[in-house]
């Protein structure tokens, strides 16, 4: 932090499009588009603890939930959720967000066990964490690129970049 030099770089898949500390394991993940992948690494060191867990589509964004012991990631070109065991490391599920298409916000509120999902249909779904099943969805604004979650209020925003838009 004082000289703002580079001290070390790690090596990921091939396109990295999203990345989340887990601080419970301490873990860095690296979401690589292109690679259709996750690179999992030690945060202190850098050390890469797991070079590439497979995934069956294009990563965007992704969440955890560490008292679950899941990271949850929504592929876009796929249109579902894969839920990878943070322990393991190995995808343990995949579940499909109809009637949401091409995932690109995810959130997560933990203590309700719920997924927050924008997606490009300009939907705003929301999925039970423990099951993968979707619990509603409504509309929102176009050009969903996002999603949050206010554990204090219980309240999910997905903003509709293209229509100027925040659906709460």
């Amino acid at each position: 932090l004082e000289t703002l030099k580079t001290l070390s770089k790690v090596l990921t898949g091939d396109k990295p499009d999203a990345i989340l500390y887990e601080p419970k394991s301490g873990e860095v993940w690296s979401f690589n588009a292109r690679a259709k992948s996750i690179t999992v690494y030690e945060a202190k060191t850098g050390k890469v603890l797991v070079e590439s867990i497979a995934l069956e589509g294009k990563p965007e964004l992704a969440v955890a939930d560490a008292d679950a012991n899941r990271v949850y990631v929504n592929l876009e070109d796929k249109s579902e959720v894969a839920v990878i065991d943070l322990k393991e490391h190995k995808v343990v599920a995949h579940w499909p967000i109809a009637p949401g298409t091409s995932p690109t916000g995810l959130a997560v509120g933990t203590t309700l066990h719920l997924l927050i999902i924008g997606c490009g249909n300009s939907k705003m779904v929301l999925m039970d964490s423990t099951n993968g099943k979707v619990v509603s969805s409504i509309e929102c604004g176009e050009g969903v690129d996002g999603a949050d979650y206010d554990p204090a209020l219980h309240l999910a925003f997905v903003p509709g970049g293209g229509s100027g838009t925040v659906t709460i």
